[in-house]
């Protein structure tokens, strides 16, 4: 056969065949020789145009209904909780509301009750408590009057209850000291039982027989001796007699005096109310009058005395506070 003109043994491709091997090698494997850069192989370009959503499947839908109807039953129960806690709020006020008298009566009912049994336990305690028990006695306010007497006097008392202090045999006691003018008592928890007095205020001695006694404004005794008792007046004329005028005027009188004048006074005598007078230790006489201002008329005594130091002076006249004389 023959072959196609140019296509003979001669003619034949007598190039080398590409080593693949030697391709595959990296370029540092061929030195010199630089590899070309790879090149993206372009993709074809999609044709433009609207874009078509993919419909959702139905396991989807129900889902998000079933997440929808879940939401709104929660909702629904929020709200209903809502409701009942409002409605209870409302109604707790209108029963308060309605109830506030019944309330407040409760309440008063509750404090009296409350009350009463605090008293009752309080009186059960100070009764029959041991610790609630007089077994101290203090006397205050005496000086003249002796204060042992006096304790021993209601010693009765020593281990009685404090609340159960009997006042009426306290005063029967007390009643055989002259002395006490008034008195009072108090309980001063846990054990102490106290007494203050007022003593009486001796201002005059009256002579009785052989005796003296030594009384005071209302002409109590309160001292009686043989002998004149120092540093108070003797009574004259109708003083001696403590239910006369004259001797309440005359009491009076050296009730109000200052205590200076009043130790001067050697004989107080009167026949009325009105003409008390005072004879002085010095020999001075002072006709008095009745017992109004005697505070003011002692001032003005002792004032004139100091003043007419001194001179012959035997009379003051201070009947009249606003007019006194003397000779």
């Amino acid at each position: 056969m023959k072959r196609p003109h140019g296509f003979d043994s001669s003619g034949r491709d007598t190039r080398p065949l590409p080593d693949r091997a030697a391709d595959k090698r990296s370029p540092e494997a061929a030195p010199g020789v630089v590899a070309p850069a790879p090149v993206a192989p372009e993709l074809p370009e999609l044709a433009s145009g609207p874009v078509i959503e993919q419909p959702e499947s139905p396991t989807t839908t129900v889902h998000t209904e079933l997440a929808e109807q879940t939401k709104r039953a929660r909702d629904a129960l929020k709200d209903l909780k809502l409701a009942r806690k409002t409605r209870k709020k409302r109604e707790k006020g209108e029963r308060r509301r309605f109830t506030q008298l019944s309330r407040v009566r409760k309440r008063r009912w509750l404090i009296a009750a409350v009350s009463v049994a605090a008293l009752a336990l309080f009186v059960t305690i100070g009764v029959f408590s041991p610790a609630m028990t007089v077994q101290k006695i203090e006397v205050i306010g005496a000086s003249r009057l002796d204060s042992v007497a006096v304790v021993e006097s209601v010693g009765f008392e020593i281990g009685q209850p404090l609340v159960s202090v009997d006042a009426q045999k306290i005063h029967d006691a007390l009643t055989q000291f002259p002395l006490i003018q008034k008195y009072s008592i108090e309980t001063q928890p846990p054990n102490t039982l106290v007494i203050r007095v007022i003593e009486r205020q001796p201002v005059i001695n009256i002579k009785r027989g052989k005796q003296f006694d030594l009384v005071d404004s209302a002409g109590v005794v309160i001292q009686t001796a043989d002998a004149r008792i120092p540093g108070f007046a003797l009574a004259d004329g109708l003083v001696v007699d403590v239910n006369s005028p004259a001797f309440e005027a005359t009491a009076s009188a050296l009730a109000n005096m200052q205590p200076e004048l009043a130790a001067q006074v050697d004989i107080a005598s009167a026949t009325t109310d009105q003409d008390v007078t005072f004879k002085l230790v010095n020999g001075i006489t002072i006709i008095w009058g009745s017992a109004d201002e005697s505070a003011k008329k002692s001032i003005l005594a002792t004032k004139m005395m100091a003043a007419l130091a001194g001179r012959n002076v035997s009379t003051i006249n201070v009947s009249s506070t606003e007019a006194p004389v003397f000779s």
